[in-house]
């Protein structure tokens, strides 16, 4: 799961203040990490978007925190 923190004028125009999406890849199909060991990124128009973070958690099925904002480039 990938918790990601911005601000809402990078998916909504006009508005203010921050807004957090919660991504599940297993439920998501706009969102993925592998297909036949090749690497592909999300095709979300949402995710794609967003050009700035300010925060975020990837975390593991258990909730053991694995990575923050530094680390979502990899995953998204």
């Amino acid at each position: 799961m990938v918790s990601i923190k911005t601000d809402k004028g990078n998916i909504f125009p006009n508005k203010t203040g921050e807004i957090e999406i919660t991504i599940v890849p297993s439920f998501n199909k706009y969102f993925y990490a592998t297909h036949r060991k090749q690497y592909k990124k999300s095709i979300s128009p949402i995710i794609n978007k967003i050009k700035y973070i300010s925060k975020a958690k990837i975390i593991t099925p258990d909730g053991t925190i694995i990575g923050n904002e530094l680390n979502i480039s990899q995953v998204i």
